[in-house]
């Protein structure tokens, strides 16, 4: 329901000596926070987090200073963010047996449609 602004101080008297709480929803960074009267389970007023960065998948073709690539699949808010999260990841993947190199990212690709599921 929600307070109506043009009706206050009504709406607000009618919780005097209630449970007031103050609530936040889904993961950190949390999506929206919210002021609820757990007496009646009524949210009272709430606001969503517009600063709140959707994370979507990237893949990222990450050049190992020597011959050979490898596309690298990460999850970020940015293409700027994906780069280097997939330099960071790539010391953990196989090139073909090379040892000890520097990596650079060639190119990033926003992955559209996937799902939890398909991630390896």
């Amino acid at each position: 329901m929600g307070i109506d602004l043009s009706q206050g101080y009504s709406d607000i008297i009618r919780h005097l000596g209630h449970k007031i709480v103050a609530v936040a929803y889904g993961p950190e960074p949390h999506c929206n926070a919210a002021i609820e009267c757990e007496t009646c389970n009524e949210v009272l007023i709430d606001f969503d987090n517009d600063d709140r960065k959707e994370l979507k998948y990237y893949d990222v073709e990450v050049i190992r200073n020597s011959w050979r690539s490898k596309v690298i699949r990460v999850r970020a808010t940015s293409q700027a963010e994906a780069g280097v999260a997939a330099t960071a990841e790539a010391g953990n993947h196989d090139f073909g047996g090379e040892k000890d190199a520097d990596y650079d990212v060639n190119n990033v690709s926003e992955v559209e449609g996937i799902t939890e599921e398909e991630i390896p």
